[in-house]
């Protein structure tokens, strides 16, 4: 629904609690709605930090089913409904935050594990996907004044992700990453 359409739109537009007694004449609930026999409606906003974050309502086959302190019973549930809508996103984003946290750490235990740099290498590889989803990543180093050598390159096709050769990096943008010591980020990686 949008903001306005129907009870539940309208609620939201106006912010507070409504009740209609008689859905018969009421333009603010579609025909289907009243085909299906409901005849009275309360609904009242979720709110949370005064922000409306859902409506809740109620509808029933009987006229004049609801009153003023079903509107009240109703506003305070939103209220507090409001408020666990919020909690529980809250709650979601610290969890995305902590396995984000947790891949960190793991990437920096991997990357002081081992003296064997493909080892290292290939776990970094591996615990960089769980926080960046690629398809393949490569590790270059600079040698003889513009040219990169690629020491390690893992992924998602195998016969992509080919090590030890090297190349003129002259205008390229790892050569401007490294140089810059700032990241490269591209999203058309034919063109750039």
């Amino acid at each position: 629904l949008k903001k306005g359409e129907g009870c539940q739109g309208y609620v939201w537009e106006i912010g507070h609690t409504l009740i209609e007694t008689d859905l018969r004449e009421s333009d603010k609930v579609p025909q289907s709605a009243r085909d299906a026999g409901l005849f009275s409606y309360v609904g009242a906003p979720l709110t949370s930090k005064k922000e409306i974050v859902g409506v809740i309502s109620l509808g029933s086959g009987r006229l004049e089913a609801f009153d003023e302190e079903d509107a009240r019973l109703l506003s305070l549930i939103g209220s507090h409904v409001g408020m666990a809508v919020e909690n529980a996103d809250l709650y979601d984003k610290s969890i995305e935050r902590s396995a984000r946290t947790v891949a960190k750490n793991r990437i920096m235990s991997v990357l002081t594990s081992s003296l064997d740099m493909g080892e290292v290498y290939a776990n970094f590889a591996a615990e960089l996907k769980q926080l960046v989803d690629y398809t393949c990543v490569s590790i270059t180093e600079p040698v003889n004044g513009g040219s990169l050598r690629v020491v390690s390159s893992h992924g998602d096709r195998p016969d992509d992700c080919v090590t030890g050769f090297t190349f003129d990096a002259g205008g390229t943008p790892m050569l401007t990453a490294m140089e810059s010591l700032e990241p490269f980020v591209s999203g058309d990686i034919e063109n750039d």
